[in-house]
């Protein structure tokens, strides 16, 4: 996961960060969810990229759960 935020850091060096959206598939394929990478580990990961905003899909009922994850996640040392 480091060199992929490492890539998109890259890619996205000089662009305004305000204009750049990072959207994630996490939990969305059809199969059994007891192998899930968990949000909680997942999200200090994403807030490494220069991005402005993050669209992160919870689309597996399953996930439910871990919205509190993402709503406590954003601490004071996030730079936005």
């Amino acid at each position: 996961m480091d060199l992929n935020i490492e890539a998109i850091n890259r890619a996205t060096a000089g662009l305004p960060r305000e204009q750049i959206r990072l959207h994630c598939c996490w939990g969305n394929w059809e199969g059994p969810h007891v192998h899930d990478f968990p949000l909680a580990t997942l999200l200090p990961l994403l807030y490494r990229a220069k991005v402005g905003a993050l669209s992160i899909e919870f689309a597996n009922p399953r996930h439910r759960m871990n919205r509190g994850h993402a709503q406590q996640s954003v601490s004071a040392d996030h730079d936005p």
